[in-house]
């Protein structure tokens, strides 16, 4: 890609520029009924692809191999996980093992796909997207907790896939007992790593992939599978929210297990980008059919446009699709500056 001199605001309008205000106050409305407030020193972050962060392995630089734009040939910093950080104060990325790090990603080691188009470094069994099984083990490489401590595990992604592809064309909805029970699972891991002393755990649960062009077009060959996408994700987020009973949101429900009540939380990161994907109504600044980078049919070779992450013809138009799964910078800093706005509202931390 040609690199881009814009800042990631210049083409977002006035509708988004005054939801960015708007969060702001909130995030200062919020955090004034708050008492003992949590503000993380350190976060650990584990889970699916969404929150991959590579680093070069010369010079140990964070690279987010998973979104376009530049610098490096579509390879820069911009996270969700960073911009979420970087509100704490919290802004140096790096691996287990590196001194003075204060963000630090222990699913760097998971072989996790390279480019935000995803039809050429897919596994058949979707662990390259972080399933249940991949991600328990990145937990078992946590530090020894530490006051101050975030851990965030972002889940989901790999195991939804893998699911839809075993369905194959086979239809399925909302109350798949096997997605349902991937979000039992996860909240016991969230559980788990509480009990080791990890007092506060915050869950990103997994968004709907359904409207990539990914699964338009595996729908084209199994016209079931983006329906079956967007329903096992519901299940799985289901089966997060029941087995939370409310120590995971701001309910006052019965709560079978203390701690995620003090200290396991979930944020609602699947609502806010369904809204952005497919509400376009509510939220028209969004091209959500163009991704910026593509493999050609006839060439196996990824191409991006020639042009920054912003539609041409509506310079208020940003990207959703940096490939055929992944999302844009753009994205990522909404999530980041929404988790940060939620974590530090009343229902928050």
């Amino acid at each position: 890609m040609t690199q881009s001199t814009r800042s990631w605001t210049a083409g977002l309008g006035i509708k988004a520029v005054a939801t960015l205000l708007l969060s702001t106050l909130l995030v200062s409305c919020g955090s004034s009924k708050k008492y003992d407030e949590f503000i993380p020193t350190r976060i650990l972050s584990i889970g699916d692809a969404m929150s991959y962060m590579s680093f070069d392995s010369t010079t140990g630089a964070p690279q987010n191999l998973l979104t376009a734009g530049d610098p490096n040939n579509g390879n820069n910093t911009t996270h969700w996980l960073w911009t979420y950080a970087g509100a704490y104060g919290l802004s140096n990325m790096g691996r287990p093992g590196q001194a003075g790090k204060n963000v630090v990603f222990y699913n760097n080691n998971t072989d996790y796909p390279t480019s935000p188009t995803s039809d050429k470094t897919l596994d058949p069994n979707r662990t390259s997207l972080g399933t249940l099984a991949v991600i328990r083990a990145q937990a078992n490489r946590l530090p020894s907790p530490q006051v101050g401590d975030l851990v965030v595990l972002s889940i989901g992604m790999g195991d939804i896939f893998a699911r839809a592809d075993a369905l194959g064309n086979t239809s399925t909805d909302n109350k798949d007992s096997v997605a349902r029970q991937l979000g039992l699972d996860y909240i016991n891991l969230a559980d788990s790593l509480y009990q080791r002393g990890f007092k506060h755990v915050l869950i990103v649960n997994s968004i709907d992939f359904s409207t990539s062009p990914y699964a338009l077009k595996q729908s084209q060959t199994i016209p079931a599978y983006a329906n079956n996408l967007k329903v096992l994700t519901e299940a799985l987020n289901i089966g997060v929210n029941v087995n939370c009973n409310g120590g995971c949101t701001s309910s006052l429900e019965s709560k079978p297990y203390p701690s995620r009540a003090e200290g396991v939380w979930r944020t609602d990161v699947y609502n806010y980008m369904y809204n952005m994907a497919i509400r376009t109504s509510t939220y028209p600044q969004f091209n959500t059919t163009q991704p910026v980078c593509y493999t050609p049919p006839a060439a196996p070779v990824q191409t991006c446009i020639n042009k920054p992450l912003y539609d041409g013809g509506n310079p208020s138009l940003p990207y959703y699709y940096s490939g055929d799964l992944f999302t844009t910078p753009v994205m990522h800093t909404y999530v980041g500056n929404y988790m940060y706005t939620i974590s530090r509202g009343f229902s928050g931390f």
